[in-house]
């Protein structure tokens, strides 16, 4: 199989292309490098024929072609209301890609995020959007596939936290029998080197109206340095420690693309080692982009029928269902319409 994995990330687009899951070629786009979104369907078309795209996928989607895509989907992707200072850069830039993508011929799938698996426990979904965008699962399979193979274990004997420093947000997500059944992420998650990890109500009540730009800030920078390194190990321990006690995981596989302080990052694997066995996941061999499209790459091969077709079965990955607004109780939210889901989908933007 021939496939290309992409990361959509806070700073850059990152594309990998596998071919019998050999890395064959690789590229990575700034945002003004895609203001023409062509780029990277030409450099698709370029490194092809492919099988399968793992695409740009934003908050995810239970697996939807980008030929299909919806207003509706659009929409639940991007989850940035009109007005907002974000909307330019997030919401304009995603939809630039996905139009571009779907007027092509280019055989591109949108991935769920956690919210979507079946596998991760519905009372652990209640009032949670991201429980692991699908770059996060991305992640977390290729950590899992590493893991089968350092360990020489079956796919059903594989259980790990996995630990990922994003550039934005952090995650912590746990495996347990080579499937995702919890999760810890984004502004809900521990701290990250630009976002300050989950949120206390009261500063979010204080704030008042918060634009997607806040959820953004609060983290330790991209080089933490005196009591910011306290208060980041801190909180990759407490999240960390908080999961193993409910799931009683030792095993944990440690990712800090954005974190380039090693010595910060010794600290917190040290850290980390209180609560279990630490592994630093590894890129596949010839891969220098990030993770996140190398686990997109190996979804992908999983999808169209390669040699992670067993993998992308164990995820539970074709059953995922439903949408990120799905499992929302608060009453803040019943003010909204009859139907609350529809009610906050209503104030968020057309990207049509």
């Amino acid at each position: 199989m021939r496939v290309a994995g992409t990361d959509p990330g806070t700073s850059r687009l990152d594309v990998v292309v596998l071919d019998d899951l050999e890395v064959v070629s690789e590229r990575s786009w700034s945002p003004e490098e895609l203001s023409d979104a062509s780029a990277l369907v030409q450099f698709l078309n370029d490194v092809g024929p492919l099988d399968l795209i793992a695409a740009p996928s934003g908050y995810g989607l239970p697996l939807v072609s980008v030929h299909n895509l919806s207003q509706r989907d659009e929409r639940l992707m991007t989850l940035v209301r009109d007005g907002d200072a974000r909307f330019e850069r997030a919401v304009i830039g995603l939809s630039r890609m996905i139009r571009a993508l779907r007027t092509s011929a280019l055989p591109a799938l949108i991935l769920p995020g956690g919210v979507h698996l079946p596998t991760i426990g519905e009372h652990r979904k209640i009032d949670r959007i991201d429980m692991a965008t699908p770059d996060k699962v991305c992640v977390a399979a290729l950590a899992i596939d590493q893991a089968t193979r350092r360990c020489q274990k079956d796919l059903d004997k594989i259980d790990l936290l996995v630990v990922e420093i994003g550039t934005a947000f952090s995650g912590v997500l746990v495996v347990k029998s080579g499937r995702i059944v919890d999760a810890r992420c984004g502004s809900f998650g521990p701290m990250g080197l630009l976002a300050g990890g989950a949120w206390d109500g009261e500063v979010a009540y204080a704030a008042g109206g918060l634009s997607k730009d806040d959820l953004f800030a609060g983290g330790v920078g991209r080089d933490p340095q005196g009591s910011s390194v306290d208060r980041l190990c801190e909180s990759v321990l407490q999240t960390t420690g908080g999961l193993a006690a409910v799931h009683t995981v030792d095993q944990i596989v440690l990712q800090a693309h954005g974190l380039t302080n090693e010595k910060v990052l010794d600290r917190i694997a040290s850290e980390l080692g209180r609560i279990g066995n630490v592994d630093r996941l590894q890129s596949l061999p010839g891969a220098k982009l990030k993770c996140a499209a190398q686990g997109a790459a190996l979804v992908a091969d999983g999808l169209a029928g390669g040699r992670m077709k067993t993998l992308v079965e164990r995820l539970e990955i074709r059953n995922a269902s439903g949408s990120v607004l799905a499992h929302l109780r608060h009453p803040c939210l019943l003010y909204t319409s009859p139907s609350p889901r529809d009610g906050l989908l209503s104030r968020m933007p057309s990207c049509a």
